[in-house]
């Protein structure tokens, strides 16, 4: 475990100017986002139970799986990631998809961004929010730093790394 917390601190660390929001997708379901932030960004779908996918498109507003109804798509059995960068026209809308064979997936959605100025980490608008009620966040003119994120990322880790060791 020694070896381990150099590592954790470097990522919590890296992760201390993102925004995270905690989600529950059904199998052959999907919960929908929309992002406006003007800048380039990384998006990075972390599944803590069964596996979600990540769907992204510049005009559809509700993505899916189907080949004509997304732009962007990482559907990975680990970490699906997709960078974002500034030509992409905006707002992005994201698609969270619950694979079939979970009846539930659990999941972190991560949105990461470095201001290409040296401005602080205020935003003109940056917009991060779900169609339902427990999954409304709204982030509006400011980039909220929380320790809470970095400690979600670092239980997460935690867990995934004993999970590992321990097969």
């Amino acid at each position: 475990m020694i070896h381990i917390l150099p590592l954790v601190f470097i990522l919590l660390s890296s992760a201390s100017c993102s925004f995270v929001q905690h989600g529950s997708v059904g199998g052959g379901n999907y919960s929908h986002y929309i992002i406006n932030e003007p800048e380039a960004f990384t998006l990075k779908l972390y599944s803590f139970k069964g596996d979600a996918d990540l769907y992204v498109s510049e005009s559809i507003r509700y993505p899916t799986f189907e080949l004509d109804e997304h732009s962007f798509q990482s559907v990975t059995c680990g970490v699906d990631s997709l960078f974002i960068d500034d030509s992409v026209s905006r707002p992005i809308y994201v698609g969270v998809y619950g694979h079939p064979n979970h009846a539930l997936s659990n999941f972190v959605l991560e949105l990461s961004s470095k201001s290409g100025s040296g401005r602080d980490k205020r935003r003109e608008s940056l917009f991060l929010f779900g169609d339902s009620g427990p999954h409304t966040w709204v982030l509006n003119n400011i980039v909220y730093f929380t320790k809470m994120n970095g400690i979600e990322i670092l239980n997460f880790l935690c867990e995934t790394i004993l999970d590992i060791l321990s097969l």
